[in-house]
């Protein structure tokens, strides 16, 4: 059995961050973006008041390993624990990032009616534990919109759309072996992509 490396997501500098949300039907693991598996109905939206057209949904589980692959054909593991999570809502926030919504990461599809109420994070011990996602794990974030966008509303209420982000980070290798010394560059070859996409 091959062991893949490990990596920490770190918000190195204020260029870091989530940049945007988007709506996604299958939620899944792309190149450079930091989303949720799509055979995981709890990332899923869910829909909490017809009327006031209020809905829930998990941004970011934190210390879940999602596997990513980059155009090199490079695997690996990538997690974002507690304290980074609660950086990074804290960011979203001041680049007021809340309300920026795309379809399936499409640039030109962008989407409007969606307004951010809320961000907050899984805390049992202060009763934040949201009906619903009990399985999803402490210190992960969450998100409380109000849908004013018809087409999306009647997605969220039927299960369809589930939330992914787009963001730059940094990466820190937690796991100290590895099978293959090829590894060793993905750290190298991460921020070579991460520096070329930020200057554009």
């Amino acid at each position: 059995m091959i062991k893949l490396p490990i990596y920490k997501a770190v918000i190195g500098d204020e260029t870091d961050g989530v940049y945007l949300l988007s709506l996604v039907e299958q939620p899944a693991v792309e190149s450079h973006l930091q989303c949720f598996d799509k055979d995981k109905p709890k990332m899923m939206f869910k829909a909490e008041d017809d009327e006031k057209r209020m809905a829930v949904g998990v941004i970011m589980c934190a210390d879940r390993l999602i596997y990513r692959r980059t155009d090199e054909g490079y695997e690996y593991y990538l997690y974002f624990d507690k304290a980074v999570i609660e950086d990074m809502a804290q960011k979203m926030i001041k680049d007021g990032v809340t309300n920026t919504f795309t379809f399936h990461h499409n640039d030109n599809e962008g989407v409007t009616g969606i307004e951010c109420r809320e961000l907050f994070i899984k805390n049992t011990d202060r009763g934040i534990n949201p009906t619903g996602f009990e399985d999803v794990e402490e210190g992960s974030l969450f998100g409380s919109f109000k849908i004013n966008n018809e087409d999306v509303w009647e997605k969220v209420k039927d299960g369809s759309f589930g939330i992914s982000l787009e963001g730059y980070f940094g990466y820190e290798q937690k796991m100290n072996k590895v099978i293959n010394d090829e590894y060793d560059e993905i750290i190298n070859l991460l921020e070579e992509y991460i520096n070329k996409k930020k200057k554009k």
